[in-house]
């Protein structure tokens, strides 16, 4: 499973809207997941680091993701054992 595009409203930021939303569907869809953020985006690469943190613990890996017109990151993690649940 991917995660590439995820919005929270301005009014519904640092509320913990985002990551309760974020949580259920990662539970709804066991697996390896993938999460990319471009580089750029520092509020996104906080955002997602936060919530898979607190979601899957330390069982999570950072990876660079560079294409020929495009520079971020991919957290991958797996919950297939019900982590995060």
């Amino acid at each position: 499973k991917a995660m590439a595009e995820f919005f929270v409203m301005l009014k519904y930021r640092r509320q913990g809207v985002g990551g309760v939303a974020a949580a259920k569907i990662f539970s709804m869809f066991p697996g390896n997941w993938e999460v990319i953020q471009h580089g750029k985006n520092h509020g996104a690469k906080a955002f997602w680091e936060t919530v898979i943190q607190e979601y899957a613990g330390n069982q999570y890996e950072i990876k660079a993701v560079t294409t020929e017109d495009w520079e971020g990151r991919a957290i991958l993690f797996n919950n297939s054992d019900g982590a995060g649940t």
